[in-house]
């Protein structure tokens, strides 16, 4: 399927679709189960960042209300739960880094069933101007399982066009 900037190539019975975009490019497909993939193609496309590492900023707002408290015992009571806690099993999604097209990628779908997101994310398609890079996303939230597993699989067959 042939967008501006970029090919991809989809099954037979996706259909494309016109969106309008503020700052950006955007456009998605239909899928035959009527399930929605939405790209951006601009500076300020989406990250796609699901799994969010764990701030300690409680730890100082703690600190900063309660100005009797050690901090290094704060931060040692921090520690100890960090060190209970399996952290991986927090996360919701899973993400892997490739190449594709020759460009650092980041695929991110959910571990578990079909709830959640699934989508790209290149940081870089090319510079075109000071204000920096061109970047692109293309994602469907709580995708049925084959219209989840034939995006994924979609990803591998990206191609940007050189600007």
């Amino acid at each position: 399927m042939k967008f501006d900037g970029f090919t991809i190539e989809v099954p037979r019975k996706w259909k494309k679709i016109k969106l309008k975009g503020t700052d950006s490019y955007v456009g998605g497909i239909v899928t035959e189960d009527k399930d929605s993939i939405i790209f951006d193609y601009g500076l300020y496309s989406n990250s796609l960042d699901i799994n969010q590492p764990i701030k300690d900023s409680i730890f100082w707002d703690v600190l900063r209300l309660n100005e009797g408290i050690d901090p290094d015992k704060a931060f040692k009571i921090r520690d100890s739960l960090i060190n209970i806690i399996n952290v991986d099993s927090l996360n919701s999604h899973i993400t892997e880094f490739k190449e594709i097209d020759n460009k650092k990628a980041k695929i991110i779908y959910p571990k578990k069933g079909i709830r959640g997101t699934t989508g790209i994310y290149l940081d870089s398609i090319w510079d075109r101007n000071i204000n920096g890079s061109v970047r692109f996303n293309f994602y469907g939230n709580n995708l049925k399982i084959e219209s989840r597993d034939a995006l994924i699989k979609a990803f591998n067959t990206l191609k940007f066009e050189k600007s």
